[in-house]
């Protein structure tokens, strides 16, 4: 149910960042590399990029944290990088989790989930 809108909606991205970052995991997860060429930025002065993308050397490379493309495109290495929208509610859940058994570890169930609900 997290991620019920990832089957009912076209697959769109809000957000350049998420643009950029899924741009880079696939290309990482099929080319083993984090940059792009594009041939407009030939004619064009290095002026087509999107926000979150940057150009170093007439190459399209990541502006941003490079954990995220990196870590993600090697599991789309492993499964496929149209699954990895999904990897990030999928974390986001598990960590919960955690944080729910830790709390209830020092606490009580109740402490755990009104702190996990909270959080």
């Amino acid at each position: 149910m997290f991620s019920c809108l990832n089957y009912t909606a076209p697959q769109r991205f809000n957000s350049p960042d998420e643009t950029a970052n899924f741009f880079f995991i696939t290309k990482f997860s099929q080319e083993w590399r984090l940059w792009a060429y594009e041939p407009a930025n030939y004619y064009l002065e290095n002026r087509v990029h999107p926000r979150s993308i940057q150009i170093v050397d007439d190459f399209l490379v990541p502006g941003g944290f490079l954990g995220l493309p990196l870590l993600y495109g090697l599991i789309a290495k492993v499964i496929t990088p149209g699954l990895t929208i999904y990897l990030t509610p999928l974390f986001a859940v598990l960590g919960g989790l955690a944080w729910f058994a830790i709390v209830r570890k020092y606490f009580n169930k109740w402490t755990a989930f009104a702190s996990t609900y909270l959080v």
